[in-house]
């Protein structure tokens, strides 16, 4: 095994350790040399449940996908910060780093675009900031 390869298995296994300690409830794995977390998040208390699944190979980005519900914009909108109709877009390349911890970025991220998300499904407005996009403050 290359030098990458390990490194990149020490940071699954860690990122394996802390995630099933601080979401017990959630499944954690690595499938295949990706480290795979599958769980729900709930934004908010009077939000829907959003199945969310996160997948890292230990070398490049970690990535974000919403299984279900389907994600919808508004009426007359397009998605805003996605990849893909469900693989949604949490953070500039320069912000994330390896040595990150994924229970304390990416999921808290998740959950900061899924409130955004919300608040766009409501208003028709990203007020979440990224690319282009300053973030505002909250409407009323």
């Amino acid at each position: 095994m290359d030098k990458n390869k390990a490194n990149a298995q020490i940071l699954l296994l860690r990122e394996r350790l802390v995630l099933r300690e601080k979401f017990p409830g959630a499944s954690v794995t690595i499938e295949k040399g990706h480290l795979v977390w599958l769980d729900e998040i709930r934004p908010t208390p009077l939000s829907r449940n959003y199945l969310v699944e996160v997948t890292w190979d230990g070398v490049g980005r970690p990535k974000s996908f919403v299984r279900s519900p389907e994600l919808e914009p508004p009426p007359a909108k397009k998605l805003q910060h996605v990849y893909s109709p469900d693989e949604i877009c949490l953070f500039m390349p320069y912000e994330w780093k390896s040595t990150m911890l994924i229970a304390d970025t990416i999921i808290p991220w998740t959950h900061e675009w899924l409130f955004q998300y919300e608040l766009f499904r409501l208003k028709g407005d990203w007020y979440g900031g990224g690319h282009g996009t300053p973030a505002g403050a909250i409407p009323r």
